[in-house]
């Protein structure tokens, strides 16, 4: 106990303390026992002697501590404390807020072409992720495990030419706007997502930032989707919004990969499933969504 009071009173006195070493009892009495605390680039070392005296002494830390304590050689460093609790156990890296840019691509991973219906706008064409609940299983340590959760995403397909879309059970029916100025032209959906991924994780750096890695697949189900409209005709502003299945496919699944340091990461989805259902979308052709973008992960 006493000991502890007098490393705790070194702490919160480190600025006023000198590098060299303080004594307070000669050295003639037999150590009992030496703590050593490193506390940022400050070594304190408590020698405690058999007539209860207690030496301490403060230093800057050489790069041999560094390794020392490194090596876990039973000493403490209250200055990675909170690295050491973020390593403390495995904690996957799913739950947060995403963002990203969508796009299309076909059996071959081209991208429509220019006078196609789904040429789209891919700068406005965005996704919105809101990844609310995550679940760990730990397989190597805390280094490496499996992670899935749950997670909510509107995603929108903004369409770069300058048409009204319509649909029926037939399918999508594209019909060109003509003298008209267009502010919106977008379709949106919304999903709930299930991911199944695997999580490798590690420090590096001289901070120990914790860098990772994550790969696997998703699983969506379409909720609500809507189309909207919005253009200016002889000085007058009209608007169109529709909620309708558009034809959208119910489900989706696709592979996922992730990669970041601490709180932020880049993430890729390539979806498996078609965007419209079989031969009800712009023709008998059909294209899968592509999504890349950043993810804040914190919740």
């Amino acid at each position: 106990m006493k000991k502890l009071v007098f490393i705790l009173s070194a702490l919160f006195l480190l600025p006023a303390l000198t590098l060299k070493a303080q004594i307070v009892d000669s050295t003639e009495t037999q150590v009992v026992d030496t703590t050593r605390v490193k506390f940022g680039s400050k070594i304190i070392t408590v020698i405690e002697r058999e007539n209860e005296d207690l030496d301490i002494k403060v230093t800057t830390a050489t790069k041999e501590d560094e390794v020392n304590f490194d090596l876990n050689d039973g000493d403490s460093d209250c200055g990675d404390d909170k690295k050491k609790k973020k390593h403390a156990k495995f904690e996957g890296h799913w739950a947060g807020f995403e963002f990203g840019f969508n796009g299309l691509v076909d059996a071959d991973n081209k991208f429509p072409a220019a006078d196609h219906p789904l040429d789209i706008n891919m700068v406005r064409s965005w996704t919105f992720g809101l990844n609310l609940f995550q679940k760990e299983i730990p397989l190597i340590a805390n280094n490496f495990g499996l992670v899935t959760g749950l997670g909510m995403q509107w995603k929108n397909y903004h369409f770069d030419n300058e048409i009204r879309v319509f649909a029926d059970n037939d399918g999508l029916t594209a019909v060109p706007f003509e003298d008209v100025k267009i502010k919106k032209n977008r379709l949106q959906a919304t999903y709930l997502t299930i991911p199944v991924m695997f999580d490798l994780q590690f420090p590096i750096g001289p901070k120990k930032n914790e860098f990772f890695l994550m790969a696997g697949g998703y699983g969506s189900f379409k909720i609500g989707s809507n189309y909207k409209a919005e253009w200016s005709e002889g000085g007058q502003k009209f608007e169109d919004k529709i909620k309708d299945d558009y034809n959208l496919n119910k489900f989706d699944y696709g592979l996922t990969a992730r990669i970041g340091i601490d709180d932020i990461n880049l993430f890729a989805n390539y979806s498996l499933a078609p965007l419209f259902e079989e031969g009800k979308g712009f023709g008998p052709e059909n294209y899968m969504p592509v999504t890349v973008g950043i993810m804040i992960v914190g919740f």
